[in-house]
């Protein structure tokens, strides 16, 4: 294992061409998304054999409200899942970097299925494996997110996919014309910032502000706002972020008027619509938080992806160090 010179220019430009190969990754563990969460502690490590990368880790810590530091590997580990060598060598060396900066403990979540064979394996190797026996409102990335998979389908097959409403209702959309327009420029951002702005005051939900998604574009050159406008006036926006074979409808947002035109689902469609001509290969809508009808963002994204595009992840990875303090932090 080698912990990167966060000066090396050279190393971390291998890192990053690494990660954004591998069919492992996710933007999480891309070294932009430390730019996104600046009040975090970077560090990155990579594993080598025969002079190739074969493995790499962006391990971000912060000090818990409980005093004491914590390393985040969100998404992470970029590292074959079943390489059983490499996962052992990178608990060794996690372990160690966790106490030499007095972290009580380690925590990924892999951006892989739910698989019980494989939750057994890691509990095997140490790890504390938090997954299905607990809400889904227990993680602190989303357990089960909405993704709806583009492999080998016209986009006729994709619009059959969504129950009749939705159908419907992106119908509706796109009979009152709808415009669609994508921009990276302050102005598209800041539009979009206030529909958000105002949907979180109306339902009583926290949302990200202005300079959070500056951030995210200035770390991400290929992330683009997409506003939707009826005769002039935008009413809805959504943040999109390619990364992979993958296109993620990380933020999206909508005014409480003009309801009736379907405006935020003909946008949608549109997105899904562009994807699919960019060649991607899965859409994903976001995560969920209860599976049933009690989770209003369940119920929304259920009708684009169906049951079965409900995708259920491995869950969260803990690597204790401190038995005490991590049980305190955990109950």
């Amino acid at each position: 294992m080698t912990q990167l010179d966060l000066n090396d220019s050279q190393a971390l430009a291998r890192y990053d061409a690494f990660v954004r190969q591998s069919p492992n990754a996710s933007f999480y563990q891309d070294r932009a998304w430390a730019q996104v969460k600046s009040n975090w502690t970077p560090a990155y490590f990579v594993y080598e054999r025969e002079g190739a990368i074969v493995g790499a880790v962006s391990a971000l810590s912060i000090t818990a409200n409980n005093g004491v530091p914590f390393i985040y590997c969100s998404r992470g580990p970029v590292i074959d899942p079943r390489d059983t060598e490499l996962w052992r060598e990178m608990i060794e060396d996690m372990t160690a970097y966790a106490r030499s900066i007095n972290a009580f403990f380690v925590r990924f979540d892999p951006e892989l299925l739910e698989d019980t064979s494989l939750q057994e394996h890691y509990s095997e190797l140490g790890f504390r494996v938090r997954s299905a026996d607990l809400l889904l409102t227990d993680f602190i990335q989303p357990r089960c997110n909405a993704v709806l998979d583009l492999r080998g389908k016209t986009l006729e097959q994709v619009l059959m996919g969504f129950d009749a409403k939705k159908r419907y209702d992106i119908r509706v959309g796109l009979r009152h014309d709808i415009s669609y327009t994508q921009g990276r420029d302050n102005e598209a951002l800041r539009m979009f910032s206030e529909i958000t702005d105002d949907m979180a005051e109306r339902k009583g939900i926290s949302m990200r502000d202005f300079a959070y998604f500056k951030r995210m574009m200035e770390a991400f050159p290929q992330a683009y706002v997409a506003l939707g406008s009826y005769e002039g006036e935008v009413l809805c926006g959504a943040l999109m972020l390619p990364y992979g074979d993958k296109m993620t409808y990380l933020y999206a947002a909508s005014l409480e008027v003009k309801r009736s035109i379907q405006a935020p689902n003909a946008l949608l469609w549109h997105l899904i619509e562009d994807a699919m001509n960019k060649g991607y290969t899965a859409f994903d809508l976001g995560g969920v938080f209860a599976l049933d009808g009690s989770c209003p963002l369940y119920k929304y994204k259920k009708g684009f992806v169906k049951q079965e595009g409900i995708t259920a992840y491995i869950g969260e990875l803990d690597l204790v160090i401190d038995e005490e303090v991590y049980a305190g932090f955990i109950k």
